[in-house]
């Protein structure tokens, strides 16, 4: 098991631990849908290959992707377990600290917050046909398993990402902004980001997350355009930009979620936690009947809904940007 998980992890973006914990929930998950292998005292290399194969697939989800790094991530190691999210809260119970021009400052208490959290089966959206693998095969000779797994494998990670950044939007405070300058929206930006330092009590705001055209003006200098969310630069105070995919942006002007990140998964207000990794299910269309090819994985999203939780991201609607 420990060569397995070794070839498996080599390639992959996520730390050896948290890939030992998805490997082992995936392959239980595996055998308990395959019955014929269930059964079985011994296993062939032909069910090690096909394992092996069905873990990397679901592996590459997280491949070319930076938006794990905005989020937590705390892999589940049962159906339900618990994810931990750190705040920092004002003790009412001590005296205020004086200064010396006569302002005070209250004491902070530092927590660690125990959340239990249930894993549930995401199916894919994207799904392909028994036919459309048979006319890849006979008509285009082309190899079936390469093509339509590659085709899976960015459908996982669009809806991975479609799926973290909704949970952001939705945590986010929302904010007008009016923008006559570039000068103007770095001042806004920081004025923000201080803002969320006070009300989170941890630190100035770091991350933002927006479009290309908008990080290319913040950063002056062209951004290529990219179907995933990509970290692109820093800016002159210090936050990393994160580009979104040019499907996400409004028509009615450009969105800008600004945000604090921790050192660590549990200094966050979001935490994804996923139990399994994206597996091949089958499936019937009703309307055609046909067998279909699908993914689907089980897996938990927090956000904390408490007072301080809900001060780290802010979204800033832009009316333009110059």
């Amino acid at each position: 098991m420990d060569n397995f998980i070794s070839r498996v992890s080599k390639d992959s973006p996520l730390d050896e631990e948290v890939v030992r914990k998805l490997v082992k929930n995936t392959l239980s998950t595996i055998r308990f849908n395959n019955v014929t292998v269930q059964s079985k005292t011994k296993y062939t290399f032909k069910d090690v290959r096909d394992w092996f194969a069905e873990i990397s697939i679901g592996l590459k989800t997280y491949d070319d992707t930076d938006i794990l790094d905005i989020v937590g991530l705390q892999p589940m190691s049962g159906p339900i377990g618990q994810v931990y999210n750190m705040t920092y809260e004002v003790d009412e119970s001590k005296e205020l600290i004086k200064m010396p021009d006569g302002s005070t400052i209250p004491h902070c208490s530092f927590k660690i917050n125990a959340h239990t959290v249930e894993s549930l089966t995401r199916n894919g959206n994207n799904r392909v046909s028994s036919e459309l693998e048979q006319d890849l095969d006979t008509l285009h000779d082309l190899s079936t398993d390469n093509v339509i797994d590659k085709i899976m494998v960015q459908a996982n990670r669009e809806e991975l990402e479609r799926y973290i950044y909704k949970t952001i939007v939705d945590s986010s405070e929302n904010y007008d902004v009016e923008t006559k300058s570039m000068d103007m929206l770095n001042v806004i930006i920081n004025k923000h980001a201080t803002e969320i330092a006070r009300d989170t009590r941890r630190g100035c705001a770091n991350v933002i997350l927006v479009d290309n055209y908008t990080a290319s003006k913040l950063l002056d200098k062209e951004i290529e355009s990219s179907q995933t969310f990509k970290k692109v630069g820093k800016t002159k105070y210090n936050m990393t930009i994160y580009t979104i995919p040019n499907t996400y942006t409004r028509d009615d002007g450009h969105t800008l979620i600004l945000g604090y990140v921790g050192p660590n998964s549990t200094d966050r207000s979001i935490s994804y936690c996923p139990y399994t990794l994206p597996v091949k299910n089958t499936g019937m269309n009703y309307t055609t009947f046909e067998e279909e090819y699908m993914y689907s994985t089980r897996e938990a999203m927090f956000a904390s809904d408490s007072e301080v939780g809900k001060k780290y991201f802010r979204n800033l609607v832009l009316d333009e940007v110059l």
